[in-house]
């Protein structure tokens, strides 16, 4: 029952950005699994620390510099940080530009890095069907 005190489009631009910065890292997470399974249980090793991690349980002042440092490479330490911003404080974008700047750069980081991996995978995996072909005309 916590009142709404900010404005709908922050939250929002807010609430696309994180999924933005998620899909990314999503999709990275993919690459580097060989199924759906080992890309879920991936993905859970960086979601459950993320809730530990992200200032939503602990401050950050009370952890250790190594795992606030952590805590400030997880999207959802900049999505709750602007949820707390917009609900309970009623700012809207002159206080959450970080969050949505930090929020995009991850997305588009991890996207780009996807692209790159998935690039040279499928590089290698032409190099290898063309080794598979001339070794078979052989």
């Amino acid at each position: 029952q916590l009142p709404f005190r900010g404005q709908v489009l922050p939250f929002l631009l807010l609430t696309i950005s994180f999924a933005f910065a998620l899909i990314g890292l999503g999709y990275l997470v993919s690459l580097f699994s060989e199924n759906q399974l080992a890309s879920t249980q991936l993905a859970m090793l960086i979601a459950v620390p993320s809730f530990l991690l992200s200032g939503f349980t602990w401050p950050f002042d009370a952890m250790p510099t190594l795992l606030s440092t952590i805590g400030h490479a997880l999207p959802l330490t900049y999505f709750l940080d602007g949820v707390r911003e917009i609900f309970l404080k009623g700012n809207g974008f002159v206080t959450i530009w970080r969050d949505l700047v930090a929020l995009l750069l991850m997305g588009l980081v991890t996207f780009f890095i996807a692209m790159v991996v998935t690039t040279f995978k499928r590089y290698w995996e032409k190099k290898e069907n063309e080794k598979m072909s001339s070794s078979n005309a052989m």
